[in-house]
């Protein structure tokens, strides 16, 4: 099992709910929420949210991830901002849209922008083509968790940050 999946089942135990509970939340059946937690497969970028939502923790808490570092420092981080429910969000993104991705190729490029870094520079530290970098930034694709985990890492900032997620209210 991986970190993620340890973390997700340790979360859903404490918060009292079932597997089917998390399943219906996030909108799909229970089979592939089972292959989350035991590390068969991974959710996108916008079900880590609703997941760390749910929870309410942080996305580096919900990946197991030790960061302590700046919190909610990220361009025009608010609650509203991190799913494209305001006018920053990317034209025909949809909050909650199967493959909606909220703001994060924007804050991604933003972040990226604001370290002082060119998307060749970031794509090698990460070990992809640029091309698939650019299609992070443009939206067309989304990486994986750990490569989610590495970009922030890159950038030194939290996965929260690299969403536009203020998670404080929670």
């Amino acid at each position: 099992m991986s970190e993620f999946s340890d973390s997700l089942k340790r979360l859903r135990r404490s918060s009292g709910k079932t597997q089917s509970e998390v399943a219906e939340y996030l909108g799909f059946n229970i089979l592939t929420y089972k292959n989350y937690e035991v590390g068969q497969s991974e959710p996108s970028i916008t079900r880590l949210i609703k997941l760390a939502n749910l929870f309410m923790v942080s996305l580096d808490e919900l990946v197991d991830r030790n960061w302590i570092g700046r919190v909610n420092t990220s361009p025009s981080a608010s609650k509203k901002s991190f799913m494209g429910k305001e006018s920053q969000s990317r034209p025909g993104a949809s909050a909650g849209d199967e493959g909606d991705m909220g703001n994060f190729p924007d804050f991604l490029k933003q972040i990226r922008k604001k370290s002082n870094k060119t998307q060749s520079e970031t794509a090698r530290y990460l070990g992809i083509t640029l091309r698939t970098y650019q299609n992070y930034e443009g939206g067309k694709s989304e990486p994986s968790i750990p490569q989610f985990i590495n970009m922030a890492n890159f950038f030194m900032v939290s996965l929260d940050e690299l969403v536009g997620r203020d998670w404080s209210e929670y």
